[in-house]
């Protein structure tokens, strides 16, 4: 009677099992909209004296993230914006100004260091330079300027001073 018992219970637990292996594909399934050409970007910058560092995402439907400091250096994101239209114009150009696809893979010695992943295509070309580079500081320069509109928003939300009277 045991081998039955455990037999019908072994048999339960399979039953039980199968409806929970069949429930992830059943809900929707996650599509993103190709609004980069099919690029992404993974980006960390580090400064010559490790006193700062950021880290940026740009995903192919045109999600940016960004993080700074101890959360940058775990390429965490805690701030995420959706890229406009002519943002995405200007990614696109900045982007394919760094000759992603055909950089060496370790350049430079001492300097900023930046670190970058692009995934082209289902490509994934990945380059660090150490130093400057003019291309990567433009891209820099505009992903630090997409992620200073978290403070943007903050700062108008205020309201304004009025006229001081005594």
């Amino acid at each position: 009677m045991t081998r039955a018992l455990a037999l019908l219970m072994s048999l339960v637990g399979a039953l039980m099992l199968v409806p929970m292996l069949a429930l992830p594909s059943c809900g929707p399934e996650i599509v993103r909209i190709d609004r980069t050409g099919s690029l992404a970007l993974e980006f960390f910058w580090l400064s010559a004296d490790h006193s700062q560092c950021a880290y940026y995402t740009v995903s192919i439907d045109g999600e940016f993230g960004s993080s700074g400091g101890a959360i940058a250096t775990q390429r965490a994101v805690r701030f995420h914006a959706t890229l406009s239209d002519a943002d995405i114009v200007r990614f696109d150009t900045l982007l394919k100004a760094t000759a992603f696809a055909t950089r060496e893979r370790n350049t430079g010695e001492t300097g900023d260091r930046s670190e970058v992943v692009v995934v082209s295509d289902r490509k994934q070309h990945a380059f660090a330079v150490s130093g400057a580079d003019k291309s990567l500081d433009e891209l820099r320069a505009f992903c630090q300027e997409i992620a200073m509109r978290q403070f943007r928003d903050v700062i108008e939300s205020q309201h304004e001073a009025g006229t001081r009277a005594r």
